[in-house]
């Protein structure tokens, strides 16, 4: 691979694929800023910065090699999701995932292959299925930034997040059988049955392996570099023998995270923890920068290579698909939430209809991105209607992004959308269980061992004010009443970890019974990492 990495970003010479790189660096991180500033999702921006760069007289060239697509940026985007995934959320919510990311991307699948196979009837149906394939999972990225700068319903980023993991899986397993058909002239919709659960089951078992072995390494090593190396190594450690195996690298990846997440806040060090959540936001973020930058840079190359179709042809075709896809996944939100409960009472009385404002932004929140332009790109060069896939595909991607992109945010704002508190709660009460933790701990080491009576004045005053704060009682402080006092320094940092661990127990308990979600869990810990830093 390494003799090949060239043809990645085929420009002509080395020294133009470096300067193109850093280039796209640069911009990466401009358009990101102007984003912040302007409250604009950056891949909106960053897709339109791409095809920017693209007109500009002069610049190389740049084109994707397709069969390095998935392998680079799909495993550590996956296994990043993964890690940020609220286990409890997902479960309690997995009736909306498993329809959405199976059932909606099947459907849509269908529809749109329906649909273009009337608008080019000469399309052969396994290039119509692949470009259903191609565009039916939408990419929560961009949503999810909105919802979360906007403080929507807990519920709403829950959904569209494990959508967002799940769907792939079940696109791309459609998307393979889609080629193979293709390419062999048979579409074996038998094996659609036993191999979609086959292949999901395979992926998450090799994601585990492969994670449980990257932390029993992790555990043993005790030079950072190293450790942080396999850290690193591990989405592609579980991605690439489940694709060799013919299993779902996605879900392999993303099982990788989900463990990691479960296990990274109880075996490795405070140190190891800090580093892995700076390097892989840094990470995530520039391959996210990358990936929409070069849509926007395919574009006017795709759209060169179809120009004795007239443009017109090209953006009607492009605005039925997107029509498509939008108005199936509004029907079917509402179709999933409501016909459930219009024949069964009990399912009504058990769980009530969401509001309708929730289910429109569910419904509206379809942007594609990462995964459809990967998969256009990954097509064989002699796939028929090649170059028609990947220019609706490309088309479809930059109009749910500026359509529906642009307008989530002031629909959530006209709908009244707000924070349902869900999560504050159950942070004050984890911080709360935390600090009475690290009192008995520190009690219990005040009866069991010689500590100075400074050092534990010391540390159970912040913990006393933390208390003071999450309780809101108002306490006076009396000035000279605390004395300086000298404190073993070696002792009081002793004292201190060990109370920071207790801290620490208590949130991964509170965690694992469920108490409160990953999120929460991420935050605090995060807090007592920082904490336990300092004392080093």
């Amino acid at each position: 691979m390494i003799d090949h990495l060239p043809q990645l970003l085929s420009t002509g010479t080395s020294a133009a694929i470096i300067e193109v790189v850093i280039g796209l660096l640069v911009v990466i991180a401009g358009v990101a800023l102007l984003a912040e500033k302007l409250k604009i999702p950056y891949p909106i921006l960053l897709v339109l910065a791409g095809m920017g760069i693209a007109i500009v007289p002069g610049l190389p060239v740049v084109k994707l090699a397709p069969e390095y697509v998935f392998l680079i940026f799909l495993p550590p985007l996956l296994y990043y999701a993964g890690i940020l995934t609220t286990w409890r959320d997902f479960i309690a919510n997995i009736r909306p995932i498993s329809l959405l990311a199976v059932g909606l991307v099947a459907v849509t699948t269908v529809i749109v292959a329906f649909t273009i196979k009337l608008l080019i009837p000469e399309m052969p149906w396994a290039a119509a299925v692949a470009l259903g394939a191609i565009v039916s999972p939408p990419d929560a990225i961009a949503a999810t930034a909105i919802c979360e700068r906007l403080a929507v319903p807990k519920r709403i980023t829950t959904i569209l997040e494990g959508e967002s993991l799940v769907n792939d899986a079940t696109a791309l397993v459609l998307y393979k059988l889609a080629i193979a058909a293709a390419m062999t002239g048979m579409f074996p919709l038998t094996d659609l049955a036993w191999k979609l659960p086959l292949v999901g089951a395979g992926g998450i078992a090799i994601g585990l392996l492969a994670a449980w072995v990257s932390l029993q390494v992790r555990k043993r090593v005790h030079e950072p570099a190293i450790e942080g190396t396999v850290a690193l190594l591990t989405p592609y450690l579980a991605y690439l023998p489940a694709e060799w195996l013919h299993c779902s690298g996605v879900l392999a990846a993303v099982a990788a995270g989900v463990y990691m997440s479960r296990w990274l806040p109880r075996v490795l060090p405070a140190r190891a923890r800090l580093r892995d959540g700076y390097v892989w936001s840094t990470i995530v973020f520039l391959m996210n920068g990358l990936i929409f930058v070069l849509i926007g840079l395919q574009l006017p190359g795709v759209v060169t290579e179809l120009s004795p179709i007239p443009a017109g042809r090209l953006l009607w075709w492009s605005a039925i698909l997107a029509g498509v896809t939008i108005v199936v996944r509004v029907i079917w939100v509402y179709g999933q939430a409501g016909i459930p409960r219009l024949f069964s009472a009990s399912y009504r009385q058990r769980e009530p209809m969401p509001p309708t404002g929730q289910l429109f932004v569910i419904g509206w929140a379809g942007m594609r991105g990462i995964v459809t332009l990967a998969a256009a790109m990954a097509l064989p060069v002699e796939f028929p209607y090649r170059n028609h896939i990947v220019f609706l595909s490309f088309a479809l991607i930059l109009a749910t992004l500026v359509l529906q992109g642009l307008s989530l945010g002031p629909i959530i704002k006209l709908l009244g959308l707000g924070d349902d508190g869900s999560t504050v709660k159950e942070e004050r009460e984890a911080r709360w269980e935390a600090t009475q933790a690290a009192l008995a701990r520190l009690q219990a080491m005040s009866f069991a061992e010689q500590v100075p009576p400074e050092v534990l004045t010391r540390i159970r005053e912040s913990y006393d004010e933390r208390l003071t704060v999450l309780s809101r009682v108002h306490v006076i402080d009396h000035a000279g009443e605390k004395d300086d006092v000298t404190c073993p320094i070696e002792t009081l940092r002793r004292v201190h970890r060990e109370t920071l661990e207790a801290e620490r127990r208590m949130i991964t308990f509170l965690r694992d019974q469920n108490v409160i979600g990953d999120e929460v869990l991420r935050r605090i810990i995060g807090e007592i990492d920082l904490e336990e830093a300092k004392l080093a």
